[in-house]
């Protein structure tokens, strides 16, 4: 099979080109697709990448494979690859009512450089979605508190936390304009700007996440933590 690089940013060619030979190396007759998602996978944001994050899809998945890939951990962080995660085609179908936001984001977000694309034809069905949004939500307003806890008074904590689930917020409020049938934008302040618009509610608590501020004070994280709790209530109210 022969790996297509170019539709990812042209800094990232080189380096993914080099991590599918190192692939077929090892897998040989195994691998069946790679699969760059996330950041990396937007031309708009080739600057702000980091970790390559990827997915190698294998027709069956060892251990021992994993020992061997886990090997070349130095190889992979001289290419700026992140660990992938390792899937089989019957795992991603099993997955589906499981991961559905996981799943989505990534169709949202890939470009597939080798084999078939697992991802483009994934069906999503909205019960499961809006399920998984009502949990996610509420395990960032617990992890937000816990990190306060944890923090113990520490302001320069809270920058870590406010960037952490500030993270995991937009990978939602992607989540929740599909499911209210609107297209995704590429922009954090698009995506907010449009969450805001179909779900009825000020997000005032990302505007750090659009602005990349450096520094986070507690009022932040506070604005960040109303916010959630604004998307959570909107999702319980959501029918399907």
């Amino acid at each position: 099979m022969q790996a297509d690089v170019t539709k990812l940013p042209g800094k990232l060619q080189g380096p993914v080109q080099e991590y599918v030979g190192l692939l077929e190396a090892l897998a040989a007759q195994r691998l069946l697709a790679v699969t760059v998602f996330g950041a990396a996978a937007e031309t708009t944001k080739a600057g702000q990448a980091g970790m390559i994050q990827s997915i190698v899809v294998l027709d069956r998945l060892s251990l021992e494979f994993v020992r061997e890939l886990g090997a070349q951990g130095a190889t992979l962080g001289r290419m700026n690859i992140q660990a992938p995660l390792l899937m089989t085609p019957e795992y991603i179908t099993a997955s589906l009512d499981v991961f559905p936001i996981e799943l989505l984001d990534i169709q949202q977000r890939h470009v597939n450089i080798m084999g078939q694309d697992y991802f483009a034809p994934l069906k999503f069905k909205k019960a499961d979605v809006r399920l998984q949004l009502e949990r996610e939500l509420k395990r960032e307003l617990i992890q937000i508190r816990q990190g306060v806890l944890a923090a113990g008074g520490r302001d320069q904590a809270l920058t870590d936390i406010y960037w952490g689930a500030s993270e995991q917020a937009l990978q939602l409020l992607r989540a929740v304009l599909w499911m209210h049938d609107k297209a995704v934008p590429a922009a954090p302040e698009a995506i907010v700007r449009s969450a805001e618009e179909v779900a009825g509610v000020v997000l005032p608590g990302l505007q750090p996440a659009i602005t990349g501020a450096r520094e986070i004070d507690f009022s932040a994280l506070q604005g960040l933590y109303e916010s959630i709790i604004e998307l959570a209530n909107h999702t319980d109210d959501l029918s399907v």
